[in-house]
């Protein structure tokens, strides 16, 4: 039992939660996690995406929370509506954002606004784990995982509990005093807005989009394909030019590094660039689109990114109808027949490595 009990609040991380609650009762993360399991694990894994019923158990017998409770902080429970099918692995999950953790260490941090940091009783969001979100809705500010001076991500499961939120736990710079780069696409709020009402309500909102979806299941698989292709193409850049300049539309460009990076894990600033230009491209009559990726020659691969998939929402299966399958010729390698070397082979090498013997 804690002395201070704390209730969570509606979308708050389960991490965020225990956080706070550590710090209302004056001890670290670390000291919380030895009370639950004996140990500090707890800041060692990915809890906000998944928990089994052990863990949650344990928790439960400490906070005094009911355990069907702890179970809706987690992202499993949060975003099962929008998957046709549940992640095969605990470790990929499309639009949630890793934090790629080796022990205590996480390669991808918490997303923050520099601004909310300001806020003594802050608390953070699932949106904030969500790669659909680019941005604080309230403040309008670009939302940030790591601190700009040293480069470490932002780790608020490290800090102690006389120790600032805002302050980096590695260099001590004031994250709240981060200054934006980039203006905020109005486009990309715009759709970062749409998708987190579909996720609030599990309904589809009124809007601008030229979709064909009846459910928000097909509505985030329709922005997550637009949204790879666009990422997929982002270094094609007379591809992109010709479809701007036929669509009539203003795609916004970054200076994408040429070498892969899993989608989730760019940075809210190159993220904003796809939602804006996503955003523009579902607001296009859909006719338009599907004659713009014909005249193209986009195929289906190019879309989905291999021929085998299969389109899961009506408007992926109205763009994708008419896009050729291609599939390269591959030369037909003919097996290659192993020998054994004859005497003379033999001793040729071995006159040549005995001075190495």
């Amino acid at each position: 039992m804690l002395p201070v009990k704390l209730i969570p609040h509606e979308h708050e991380l389960i991490s965020s939660w225990l956080i706070r609650l550590s710090f209302a009762n004056g001890i670290s993360l670390r000291r919380l996690s030895q009370l639950i399991f004996d140990n500090s694990s707890l800041i060692q894994k990915d809890i906000d995406k998944y928990l089994n019923k052990d863990t949650i158990n344990k928790i439960s017998q400490v906070t005094e929370i009911p355990k069907n409770h702890i179970y809706t902080l987690t992202l499993q429970y949060s975003i099962s509506n929008i998957y046709y099918q549940q992640p095969i692995t605990q470790s990929k999950w499309s639009w949630v954002i890793p934090t790629g953790g080796k022990y205590i260490l996480k390669t991808h941090g918490l997303q923050f606004c520099p601004e909310c940091l300001y806020d003594k009783g802050i608390m953070f969001s699932h949106f904030s784990r969500l790669s659909w979100n680019i941005c604080c809705e309230k403040h309008k500010r670009l939302l940030h995982s790591k601190c700009p001076k040293c480069n470490h991500p932002y780790a608020p499961q490290l800090i102690e509990p006389n120790y600032e939120l805002s302050l980096c736990i590695y260099c001590g710079f004031d994250l709240s005093t981060i200054e934006d780069s980039l203006c905020i696409s109005s486009e990309a709020i715009e759709l970062q807005q749409f998708l987190n009402q579909c996720f609030l309500t599990n309904k589809i909102p009124s809007s601008k989009y030229q979709i064909l979806d009846k459910s928000i299941k097909e509505v985030f698989y329709t922005v997550r394909v637009i949204v790879q292709f666009l990422y997929r193409i982002r270094n094609k850049t007379s591809l992109l030019q010709n479809l701007k300049d036929e669509l009539h539309i203003k795609f916004l460009t970054y200076n994408f590094q040429t070498e892969p990076k899993p989608l989730d894990t760019l940075s809210s600033q190159k993220r904003m660039v796809l939602m804006h230009n996503v955003s523009l491209l579902l607001k296009q009559p859909i006719l338009n689109v599907e004659k713009c990726l014909l005249s193209q020659r986009i195929t289906y691969r190019q879309l989905f990114g291999s021929n085998n998939s299969i389109p899961h929402s009506q408007t992926i299966k109205f763009l994708c109808k008419s896009l050729k399958i291609r599939t390269a010729n591959q030369p037909t390698k003919q097996p290659t027949i192993i020998k054994p070397k004859s005497k003379e082979e033999v001793d040729t090498l071995m006159y040549h490595i005995e001075e190495y013997l």
